[in-house]
């Protein structure tokens, strides 16, 4: 926690060979024709073959066309090249450029090894080919061929900056120092060096050294805010509250332009319990117009993917969040990371809010439409659900969770047989096996609602088909079998398989003690009832009317009452007249 300012500025190492992969291919684009004259022009002069004319000409035709990123001429030329002078590694190295920009690293390699097979010490054609074994992450090859570099040209430090960096990647810990330390021995000690090690110290968990590495590399250069930053977060995840202050006050307020060092010493107000500062710093950083709204997003998204980052601001996060809004109240990043964040805060209410104002603003964002079916259909508006799933379906006809949402809000409003249209059409689009689980489980609840039973059971078989441990099915299939007093002992067998994965789970306790009700074993379904309205969790009307049924049955009027008047708050229409009837039975007694 607290690692931004660390992971934006000791990328040095793992972005250094990147850096110098970019600065190389930038200098060689301008000096591959003076590189390749050298390589033939000797020639020309010497004798005036027409062959070499033809590839002199031809090379520097495809080099043209390579620095004006006609790629495709290029390659013809470069080939052309090779078939009048096979020997020269030139147009193989730039091939192999062209074809590692495209993505196409199998090529590329292979004309990188060509290229260093023709001409072994040509260092440009060994960093090329170093260059694309890192991009493949074969790091132990890419240290082979540096390690040749090394021997061509020993005095050069980023050599032994690359190779401490694959050392490192590779997890060769004591290898990358070595290296590092060459460094040190031929250059002196330097910031950049210090900063390798204290990140490999760091990883070695030597906590020591790796701070008297960060120390050094502050030597250099007291003034940069960022390894102040870096000694502040060290001491901020070693608990030393104070030493972590004394560096925060050197990079903030003084830095409060750069977002890693807003974002860090908020966190670290957090930490210390400071809210009022915390939220304080956050509000001015979303204010702050010089830090780009980009900057802002990322870092507000990442309370949605970091569970600890999440509840370290929640005390803060609700007032941010709409600080966030107010600044970039029409901006879909801004709308979509405060939808994200009400969603993990279960704020359904303000999130399909938000939800729908971006897809208003953007039909096609398909991802905030499955956002806003997901909020409206968790507060049960399957009336909102039904009308932008439709239009959904005719917007995006290939997205077969909308068809989902579209059937279950049907079914929810007791248009079963358009339901079973809807669903079906959505089943043959996916091919995702939880989907499909999730299609054949509603499927089944609108054939049992039109009493096409037999169906209903064969979706439910189908499901279990795809997956045997699905427990929602199980449950499920148990109870309408229950309900309909219909194979009692597979439903039993089924229902058991779900309380022995969630024995405290209210809903599934409810449906076994039902199926030992139906079975007139009330000893058994009084027990397990019990269990039901006594768990942690959510009781619906219907358990309490269960629970009713139950006592009322094992001639307990008093403890059955005591249920069915908890079941009536719950309860509506033809279910809350039973209920009510039964009440009446009872009181009469």
């Amino acid at each position: 926690m607290g690692s931004d300012i660390l992971v934006l500025n000791v990328i040095f190492d793992s972005v250094k060979k990147l850096v110098v992969n970019i600065l190389f291919l930038i200098q060689f684009a301008f000096a591959t024709v003076f590189l390749n004259a050298q390589e033939f022009s000797p020639v020309l002069k010497q004798n005036g073959i027409g062959s070499d004319q033809d590839y002199y000409f031809a090379f520097t035709e495809a080099t043209r066309y390579f620095m004006t990123r006609n790629f495709m001429q290029a390659v013809s030329l470069y080939n052309e090249c090779l078939r009048i002078k096979s020997s020269s590694g030139a147009p193989h190295y730039q091939l192999s450029r062209i074809f590692l920009n495209a993505g196409n690293n199998y090529l590329a390699l292979e004309h990188a090894k060509k290229a260093v097979a023709l001409d072994k010490k040509n260092k440009w054609y060994l960093q090329g080919l170093a260059n694309i074994y890192q991009v493949e992450e074969k790091y132990d090859s890419a240290v082979i061929v540096l390690k040749n570099l090394l021997l061509i040209d020993g005095n050069d430090p980023d050599y032994l900056m690359n190779i401490a960096g694959l050392y490192e990647e590779m997890g060769r810990m004591d290898s990358s120092l070595r290296y590092l330390n060459l460094i040190d021995k031929k250059l002196g000690p330097s910031k950049e060096v210090s900063l390798s090690k204290y990140r490999i110290y760091e990883k070695m968990k030597l906590r020591e050294k790796a701070l008297e590495n960060l120390y050094l590399a502050f030597s250099f250069e007291p003034a940069d805010y960022i390894v102040a930053g870096m000694l502040a977060e060290f001491y901020r995840s070693a608990g030393k509250a104070d030493s972590a202050t004394r560096y925060y006050s050197q990079i903030y307020p003084a830095y409060k332009s750069e977002p890693m060092v807003c974002y860090s010493y908020a966190e670290f107000m957090l930490e210390m319990k400071d809210t009022v500062r915390a939220k304080k710093v956050l509000i001015e950083t979303i204010k702050d117009k010089s830090i780009n709204i980009q900057q802002k997003s990322e870092y507000l998204l990442k309370f949605l993917q970091d569970d600890d980052l999440f509840l370290l601001n929640k005390p803060i996060v609700d007032t941010v969040a709409i600080a966030y809004l107010n600044e970039y109240p029409n901006d879909i990043r801004a709308l979509s990371v405060y939808s994200d964040i009400q969603m993990r805060r279960r704020n359904f209410g303000k999130a399909s809010a938000v939800l729908l104002k971006v897809y208003e603003l953007d039909k096609r964002n398909y991802l905030a439409l499955e956002q806003l079916l997901y909020s409206l259909n968790l507060q049960g508006k399957s009336d909102s659900v039904l009308v932008y799933s439709e239009e959904g379906i005719r917007n995006f006809t290939d997205r077969p969770l909308i068809f989902l949402f579209n059937g279950s809000a049907k079914n929810d409003l007791k248009l079963y047989n358009e339901a079973l249209i809807v669903l079906k059409k959505g089943l043959e689009l996916t091919a995702d096996t939880y989907l499909k689980v999730q299609f054949y489980n509603l499927i089944a609840d609108a054939y049992r609602n039109i009493q096409e039973y037999s169906k209903s059971d064969d979706a439910f078989e189908s499901a279990l088909l795809i997956d045997p441990d699905d427990i929602v099915i199980k449950n499920n299939y148990a109870y309408y079998l229950a309900v309909r007093e219909e194979r009692l002992k597979f439903a039993k067998r089924l229902s058991r398989e779900t309380i022995k994965i969630e024995p405290e789970n209210s809903t599934y306790l409810d449906t076994y003690a039902w199926i030992l009700f139906k079975m007139g074993r009330i000893s058994g379904a009084r027990k397990y009832i019990s269990r039901a309205v006594n768990s942690n969790s959510d009781q619906s009307g219907e358990i309490f009317f269960h629970a009713g049924e139950i006592y009322l049955k094992a001639g307990n009027y008093d403890k059955a009452l005591i249920f069915y008047k908890k079941a009536v708050k719950k309860l509506k229409g033809p279910d809350l007249e039973e209920v009510e009837n039964k009440m009446k039975i009872i009181i009469q007694k």
